[in-house]
């Protein structure tokens, strides 16, 4: 049977989860992980015809496809100091400023975080930045939080950003409780692959506390664990 037209639509917005998470708020409530009724469609119409796919290997397994990212704002010099640091470019310049995906290879939530152009919203405050980061294995205890991503509030995960930015301990709490602000997502469903095969165990990486740049790779995307691979990000220059 030819299919006469295309069918387009993805949503994750009945399992998402949107939280402003700012200092000391409680961990974020747990996804609902049961059918998605925005799928409802594309199951009426695959069950018609086999030309329209299976729709439940996208828009069931929401435990093994589920990732969580976080917009991080900084509040004051301190934190983009870290950040000029690994990247070698000043992240108030209004140029490119990680040219791209910076992934922490030794991370156990495989954390990756990238700053662009600054500001990044038209009526963003002068002296902040804007930060992205999120983490593809989201219930795997972090380095420095002995917590999985997904039960972590925001402040704590700017702790573990900043023990993989190489920041001196001593300073984690002042930092994440003053310097920035985190507004957490958990995405389900970014993944296709249903099975992640050949994941980090916990406690099986090494870290030097306070040292920069761990193991990071600037730039570009780290093939992940397994099954799962991450195209590389584009490449810029300044």
């Amino acid at each position: 049977m030819a299919v006469p037209f295309a069918v387009s639509f993805f949503s994750t917005a009945p399992h998402s989860l949107d939280w402003t998470v700012h200092l000391r708020s409680p961990p974020p409530a747990k996804p609902n992980e049961g059918p998605a009724p925005a799928w409802d469609l594309w199951r009426r119409i695959a069950s018609k015809d086999p030309a329209f796919g299976r729709p439940d290997v996208f828009g069931s397994p929401i435990p093994e496809t589920k990732w969580e990212s976080a917009t991080v704002t900084t509040l004051d010099e301190r934190i983009p100091r870290y950040i000029q640091k690994i990247c070698k470019r000043d992240p108030f310049s209004g140029r490119v400023v990680t040219g791209g995906i910076v992934t922490v290879r030794d991370s156990a939530w495989l954390l990756s975080w990238t700053v662009n152009r600054q500001p990044h919203f038209k009526q963003q405050p002068e002296g902040q930045i804007v930060a992205w980061l999120y983490s593809l294995f989201v219930d795997v205890p972090g380095d420095y939080v002995k917590k999985p991503m997904q039960e972590c509030t925001g402040e704590e995960i700017v702790q573990e950003w900043l023990y993989h930015l190489g920041v001196p301990e001593e300073e984690f709490p002042g930092l994440a409780a003053t310097g920035a602000k985190a507004v957490p997502v958990m995405m389900p469903y970014v993944r296709r692959r249903a099975r992640r095969l050949g994941r980090p165990a916990c406690g099986a990486r090494r870290h030097r506390p306070g040292v920069a740049g761990r193991r990071l790779a600037l730039g570009r995307a780290r093939p992940g664990a397994g099954d799962l691979r991450l195209p590389p990000a584009p490449r810029t220059r300044a």
